[in-house]
């Protein structure tokens, strides 16, 4: 065989050059590598072993109906129903064994290879699971298991001839192996290519969508609705400021007179001094009837009486002859309050926000997306251009001529 194949892969003088397109490239190469004689040794191989096993499968009814010999019925009954059991074991082993085999669907050395190494562990393994029940099965039944163990062996002798046979087309399995990468790789470089399209294709439609929603937002912000919306906010913010500056005026008026007030506390316990003293602005503002202006016109009497005395009176009888900037921060504050709670109702029947709101959720929606889209493309395309389809075909077209003598293009 080996004999053969290098006197058909020589030759005397040079080829020319002759395109092979891409898709027939495999097809091609075997039918110049594997000739009529290799094809029907490959067929052959199957056939043998097919056959085999239909022989097999005759010789297991014959090992499960023969019965024992005459002359070994002197054999005690208890040893006859071991060697029976171990009969009935072989036969399951055989008819597993053979329920095992796969036949290729095609002659090809690629498939014919796999099988013969799938059917060679098969074999090893069944010779393993009998080797005890084929040993004791002889003593009552040897002509009918040593029929069957030449079968075995015939088989075994069929799969060695066969990997003997394919040892010498090595160099062919290599280079049949490129070719295999090849179509692989542009089968592969094919579909990154079709990915590469589509995340473009994608990425093109979510830039024109983002633009759209930009235009959305910026139309949306630009309209009287929204206009009139942010006024209402700011008029909000700047009611905030208002209100926080009237808070820290009446917190500085209640901190200069705060030692004053306990001293007056401890004299005549009052709980509207004592939440004035925790929070002047929350007690100004539930202090409806301004309780506190008597509270600090006593104060101002005690003082001046000197029923209390302070190291700093002078100062504390100058703030609690201003006590009309209490008046005044309540109707301030009030107001301002009424204002705000009028302007919160006008903007919760509002149905603006809400819509620039969606609009916004889109835009960052597209964002997001034009993001992830950007860096799937990004890896698409390396991984595209990683596949070295080229090199691959180089490397085909060499090994090719190397073995066959033949120079080919790959189209």
């Amino acid at each position: 065989m080996l004999k053969f194949i290098k006197n058909f892969f020589k030759t005397e003088e040079p080829k020319p050059s002759i395109e092979v397109p891409r898709d027939k490239l495999l097809a091609w190469f075997d039918r110049h590598v594997y000739t009529e004689n290799m094809q029907n040794d490959f067929k052959s191989y199957v056939q043998n072993i097919q056959q085999t096993f239909t022989a097999i499968q005759q010789n297991i009814t014959a090992l499960e109906q023969a019965e024992i010999k005459e002359q070994d019925q002197v054999v005690e009954g208890k040893v006859k129903n071991i060697v029976s059991g171990h009969r009935d074991n072989y036969a399951r082993e055989l008819k597993r064994f053979i329920g095992l085999i796969e036949y290729p669907e095609s002659y090809s050395l690629g498939e014919l290879v796999a099988f013969n190494n799938l059917f060679n562990s098969y074999l090893d393994e069944f010779s393993q699971r009998s080797a005890k029940s084929y040993q004791a099965t002889q003593h009552l039944f040897f002509k009918e298991v040593e029929t069957i163990f030449n079968d075995i062996k015939l088989l075994s002798k069929f799969s060695q001839k066969f990997s003997k046979q394919t040892e010498s087309l090595h160099q062919v399995q290599q280079v049949r192996t490129t070719i295999l990468s090849l179509h692989d790789m542009t089968s592969q470089k094919e579909k990154m290519h079709s990915e590469v399209e589509s995340k473009n294709k994608r990425l093109q439609q979510t830039v024109a969508q983002k633009k759209e929603a930009e235009c959305e937002l910026e139309q949306a912000k630009l309209s009287d609705d929204y206009q009139y919306y942010t006024e209402l906010q700011e008029k909000l913010k700047n009611f905030d400021s208002e209100k926080e500056r009237i808070g820290h005026d009446v917190f500085s008026i209640f901190s200069k007179l705060s030692r004053a007030l306990r001293k007056q506390e401890r004299l005549s316990p009052n709980k509207r001094i004592t939440s004035y003293l925790d929070n002047p602005m929350v007690a100004l503002i539930d202090d409806n009837e301004l309780g506190i202006v008597s509270i600090l016109n006593q104060l101002q009497l005690k003082i001046r009486n000197e029923e209390i005395q302070l190291d700093d009176s002078e100062k504390v009888l100058a703030v609690l002859d201003n006590t009309s900037l209490l008046h005044s921060a309540q109707t301030k504050y009030s107001s301002i309050q009424e204002q705000q709670d009028d302007i919160k109702k006008e903007l919760s029947v509002s149905s603006i926000k809400g819509k620039v709101q969606e609009h916004e959720y889109r835009l960052e929606h597209f964002e997001k997306t034009l993001q992830r889209l950007q860096e799937e493309s990004e890896v698409a395309q390396t991984n595209f251009k990683e596949i070295n389809i080229d090199e691959q075909i180089t490397l085909v077209q060499n090994s090719v001529e190397e073995l066959l003598k033949q120079p080919i293009k790959i189209i």
